[in-house]
């Protein structure tokens, strides 16, 4: 009988240590930055309740078997991140660097944040013993990063002009020319000086950025004929994004809507997060000459390592590889899909611009941006297709609008020609790979022109 207690009490005091461990990291060692806020919501509801049902269970007796199954799975799990925590602490790792040389990126109560206008910026992203990138990208009279100047008044009534909605592919800080200035270009080189495209693009951005610029800045100030949704992989499901340089640092902050000044600055300061440090010339330089050196791992904190960086990745890949294959072969209501994936808030921003040019007789053409795991011929080959291959798609043909596949671009390639078109230790394609899509899309954009001529 005694053992018994003392068992009992033994497993009180465990459970009740969990608890603790699980209030200490929900409360004080993650934050809205690193994870979800749903997530993080419904961890500290949870150690909140194993710390009651312990302490409830020292004064009663009746629960001693659900605490005992939700302490093993306590011991279990914390064993699990003692583990991860281990590993962080022992790996060794290259210093990295992601900067920029200048305190240029502002909050802006219309769009979100601005590039300062007519600028030159140094982007550098250093990682893995390699300077992943290390560019000077240019800024125009609006702000945005470009090599030409935005007008609102057309310079030619009879020229179409096309404002491109993107994110970082199509801003490109890390590219000499994004790949909307590569297209103009071409269209010059071709001798067609009726048909313009400015780039709109919103680094860390998506449909919520596009939405406030679409409303509160091109309809208000610009004259154009036709939107270009250049879409990646979860640009539709993007919080909107606000850059701003604050105390040596481009800090990045997500938000539900726009916000007015004094909402920015209380969310900036209590979830915000460094996107880019602020350096200058000089210690980027000393950086890249010292970046060969190895150093010990200074993850010294304690997070719940699991949450943020594994179970994001196993509940995409169950999504990606069961619901989406699942409801595609059946040919089942996309239109239920796209709401399964994306909160309504977002997705209607995107068909509020959408409509909008419709009922005002815009031209909308939609583009795929796409992510290097799901291109090439290995992929092909396997008869699949990603969600945003499939939304995207969708989204045009409910809308009659134009698509351009952007994964057919490089479907003939192998993995190792892929490589070549995509930056190293990077998610982001480089110069070779930004131009080949432009230059597919020009074709794609000529031809569509035609084909709808000779109608």
């Amino acid at each position: 009988m005694r053992i018994k207690v003392q068992a009992k009490n033994i497993l009180v005091v465990i459970s009740l240590l969990a608890g603790i461990i699980f209030l200490y990291t929900a409360f004080f060692s993650i934050s809205e930055g690193d994870i979800n806020a749903k997530i993080i919501q419904a961890i500290r509801l949870y150690s909140i309740v194993i710390v009651g049902l312990s302490i409830y269970q020292i004064f009663k007796t009746k629960i001693i078997d659900i605490l005992l199954s939700i302490t093993i799975f306590n011991v279990f799990y914390l064993a699990l991140e003692f583990g991860l925590f281990l590993y962080g602490r022992t790996e060794t790792v290259y210093p990295a660097l992601n900067a920029i040389n200048k305190p240029n990126v502002h909050f802006n109560p219309k769009t979100g944040y601005k590039w300062d206008s007519n600028d030159t910026c140094r982007c550098v992203r250093i990682g893995e013993n390699v300077v992943i990138f290390d560019n000077k990208f240019v800024t125009n009279n609006y702000g945005y990063v470009t090599h030409n100047e935005f007008y609102t008044q057309k310079q030619d009534a009879i020229k179409k002009r096309y404002m491109v909605l993107g994110d970082s592919f199509t801003a490109a800080l890390f590219l000499e020319s994004n790949w909307v200035d590569r297209v103009n270009e071409l269209s010059q080189e071709s001798g067609n000086d009726s048909i313009e495209f400015y780039p709109f693009g919103v680094d860390g951005g998506g449909v919520l950025n596009w939405h406030a610029i679409f409303f509160n800045e091109i309809v208000p100030e610009f004259h154009f004929d036709g939107v270009i949704i250049a879409s990646f992989f979860d640009d539709l499901n993007r919080d909107l994004q606000i850059y701003n340089s604050e105390n040596g640092s481009c800090i990045m902050t997500g938000f539900d809507s726009l916000p007015n000044q004094k909402k920015f600055i209380k969310q900036q300061k209590k979830q915000g997060r460094i996107a880019w440090e602020v350096k200058s010339d000089k210690e980027i330089d000393t950086f890249k000459k010292n970046k060969e050196v190895k150093l010990r791992s200074k993850r010294n904190e304690w997070t719940l390592s699991f949450v943020k960086r594994i179970a994001p990745l196993i509940i995409r890949a169950y999504y990606n590889f069961n619901h989406i294959r699942k409801y595609y072969k059946e040919d089942a209501d996309i239109n239920q899909l796209i709401h399964l994936f994306y909160p309504s808030h977002k997705i209607n921003r995107l068909y509020e611009i959408i409509e909008y040019c419709k009922n005002n007789n815009k031209e909308v053409i939609i583009t795929s941006i796409p992510n290097k795991e799901s291109i090439g011929r290995d992929y092909v080959s396997k008869n699949q297709k990603s969600i945003q291959h499939i939304e995207l798609s969708y989204i045009a043909k409910k809308y009659n609008t134009l698509y351009f596949d952007g994964f057919e671009v490089y479907d003939e390639f192998s993995k190792e020609e892929i490589d070549s078109y995509w930056l190293k230790y990077d998610g982001h394609w480089n110069q070779k790979g930004s131009d080949l899509y432009a230059n597919s899309f020009a074709r794609w954009f000529a031809q569509s022109k035609l084909n709808n001529q000779n109608l």
